[in-house]
């Protein structure tokens, strides 16, 4: 057993309730949104709705009465005031009340990630995960300790990566997620990464164009689920990859930071990063199988 067993349980019979709530609140707002209930924060591809404000502030309502000081809440509101203490060990809920923002306020799909991290021998580790498609009314759960599941109409069914060990383009799919529309600041930080993810996806781009689906969330429970051998990520935070990554895990694949030139060579497993949590860096969720020919691409990009 790892880490405090009475938590995650009741952590996640709360995420299990709390993800349909949320669901029901994008689902009156879904494709019903007004000029005036959509705005931007950074930049044009980066959006908040009336739904994001709505279910954020039932989050914290319910986390605050229901867990007290038992958890801290880390999501992007409130990842601007947050601080890691190192000697503080305070379990952390990290939660997207919406993630996909742009394709919801679009009409296309969406989900809602939940996420429990604990220190275990001083370091962070998730332990819970939820991933909600309320279009489908699918949820994809796991704990440290459990396999993935995906429940749909009550019905708990076990997930699994595929068993693909080959990346060439007529055997794998691989999925390579670079919008060049981000941030030249970020484009620039992460350069290598950005150079490497449109190698890799540019002659696969025609392969599944029903894969791109704008949420990361569902994304990458392709791969856990083994429709999708690997995911790369240009971009996203510790509440994006926290769930997806311990889902994929637990259904026997692997997710690793791609944030430097070493990472991306030696390969180096996802964690927490919570020095800076706000921060939206590269990441790749893989099947545990083809890791060893991903990396040898990557290679040739560093």
């Amino acid at each position: 057993m790892t880490g405090d067993k009475t938590l995650q349980d009741d952590v996640l019979a709360y995420f299990k309730e709390e993800a349909v709530v949320a669901g029901g609140i994008a689902l009156q707002h879904y494709q019903q949104l007004q000029p005036g209930e959509i705005k931007t924060k950074s930049g044009p591809t980066d959006l908040v709705t009336i739904a994001d404000l709505e279910i954020s502030k039932h989050v914290v309502e319910t986390v605050t009465r229901t867990f007290g000081n038992r958890v801290v809440l880390l999501t992007e509101e409130s990842s601007r005031g947050f601080v890691h203490d190192q000697h503080n060990h305070q379990p952390i809920m990290l939660v997207d009340e919406l993630d996909g923002t742009m394709g919801y306020s679009r009409g296309g799909e969406f989900c809602h990630l939940f996420a429990l991290a604990e220190s275990v021998h001083g370091e962070y580790i998730v332990t819970v995960g939820l991933v909600y498609n309320p279009l489908r009314q699918e949820l994809h759960v796991a704990t440290i300790d459990t396999d993935a599941i995906r429940i749909k109409n009550g019905i708990a069914q076990p997930t699994h990566v595929s068993q693909q060990k080959s990346i060439e383009p007529s055997a794998s799919l691989i999925h390579a997620r670079l919008n060049l529309s981000q941030r030249r600041d970020y484009i620039a930080k992460y350069a290598t990464a950005m150079r490497a993810i449109k190698n890799l996806g540019e002659p696969r781009l025609d392969q599944a164009p029903h894969l791109y689906r704008g949420t990361i969330g569902l994304e990458a429970m392709d791969v856990a689920e083994g429709k999708v051998d690997a995911l790369l990520y240009q971009r996203a935070a510790n509440w994006d990859y926290a769930a997806p990554a311990l889902i994929t895990q637990q259904a026997g694949g692997r997710t690793y930071l791609l944030k430097t030139q070493e990472q991306m060579r030696e390969g180096r497993p996802w964690c927490l990063q919570l020095m800076e949590p706000a921060a939206y860096y590269p990441a790749m969720f893989t099947n545990g199988r083809v890791d060893e020919a991903l990396f040898e691409e990557l290679r040739k990009s560093t």
